[in-house]
C-alpha cells in the first residue's frame, strides 16, 4: 500500500512590523515681543548725531558763564494759575509753556522720521519765540564740532556748511555746559563767535539759545536770533526754549539707543 506524501506544513506568517515609537515634536520657541511697537528709525545721511558727556568736552581753563540767563536744561518754572486778567506780556509767555508742553508730545507718541522732527522742533520755536532767525545744531561723531542740522531766516541756506567748535561761541558754550544763555547786546558780550556773522554779512544783536541734552548726554542745541522788536528774550521764552531742547533730546536718546539694540 503506498504511503500518502505528507502535506507540506504552512509558512508562517511574517511577524508584523512594529509600529515607530511616536516622536515628540519640539516645542516651539517663544519669539519675544520687540520692545517697542513703532518701526525703528534710522539716522542717516547729514543727520549723523555725536555725543559726548559734560566731562569729555569741558576744559579745566574754560571760564566761568557770565550769568544773563542761566537754566539747567529740563527745569521750568511753574505756571501760575490766577483769575482771569487783563493780557500782559508775562501771561502771554506763561501760555507759550503750556501749547509746547501739549503740541511737542508729538515727538513721543507718533512714529516720525529724524528730518520730520528737526523741521518740527524748529519751526515750533520760531513759532512760540518770535525772532528772525533760528537753527539747530547737532554734535558731530566725535563730539567736538557742531554742524547745522536745519536753519530759518534770511541767511538760511549759507549758513548750513558752518561748523562751530564745541565750547566756542555761545552755541558752543551751551552744548558744553548744559545751560541756556538770553544774551541781548550779542556783539558785544565776549562768548560771541563772529566768524559766522562776519561771514555772512548778518548783523546778530540778540541770541537765545538751548542745549539739546539729556541725562548728563549733550547732542547739541536749539537756538534763536534777533527777537522780534529789538526786546530781549523774557524768562519764561528761556524756560522755553530749554524745555523744548530737553524734550527733543529725550526722542534723540530714545532713537539711538533703538538703533543700538539692533
Amino acid at each position: 500500500v503506498a504511503t500518502p506524501e505528507p502535506k507540506p506544513a504552512p509558512e508562517p506568517k511574517p511577524a508584523p512590523e512594529p509600529k515607530p515609537e511616536p516622536v515628540a515634536k519640539p516645542e516651539p520657541v517663544a519669539t519675544p515681543e520687540p520692545a517697542r511697537s513703532e518701526p525703528v528709525r534710522q539716522i542717516s545721511g547729514p543727520l549723523n548725531i555725536g555725543s559726548s558727556s559734560f566731562r569729555e568736552v569741558r576744559q579745566e581753563t574754560s571760564p566761568k558763564i557770565v550769568r544773563e540767563e542761566r537754566h539747567r536744561s529740563g527745569v521750568r518754572d511753574a505756571v501760575s494759575r490766577e483769575p482771569a486778567r487783563p493780557a500782559r506780556p508775562e501771561a502771554v509767555s506763561e501760555n507759550i509753556l503750556e501749547d509746547i508742553f501739549l503740541e511737542i508730545q508729538v515727538i513721543h507718541e507718533r512714529p516720525m522720521m529724524m528730518e520730520d522732527v528737526v523741521n518740527l522742533v524748529m519751526d515750533m520755536s520760531m513759532e512760540k519765540i518770535p525772532a528772525e532767525s533760528g537753527a539747530i545744531l547737532f554734535a558731530d561723531t566725535d563730539g567736538r564740532e557742531l554742524y547745522f542740522a536745519t536753519a530759518r531766516g534770511p541767511k538760511a541756506s549759507e549758513v548750513m556748511d558752518f561748523r562751530v567748535p564745541m565750547g566756542q561761541g555761545i552755541v558752543g558754550f551751551c552744548a558744553r555746559e548744559g545751560v541756556s544763555l538770553a544774551i541781548s547786546d550779542a556783539q558785544n558780550h565776549p562768548r560771541f563767535y563772529k566768524r559766522i556773522s562776519d561771514a555772512l554779512s548778518y548783523p546778530t544783536d540778540s541770541i537765545l539759545c538751548a542745549p539739546i541734552e539729556y541725562e548728563g548726554r549733550v547732542y547739541g542745541c536749539v537756538e534763536v536770533i534777533n527777537r522780534s522788536a529789538g526786546t530781549a528774550f523774557s524768562t519764561n521764552e528761556v524756560n522755553a526754549l530749554t524745555y523744548i531742547g530737553n524734550q527733543f533730546a529725550q526722542y534723540i536718546n530714545r532713537l539711538i539707543m533703538s538703533r543700538e539694540k539692533l
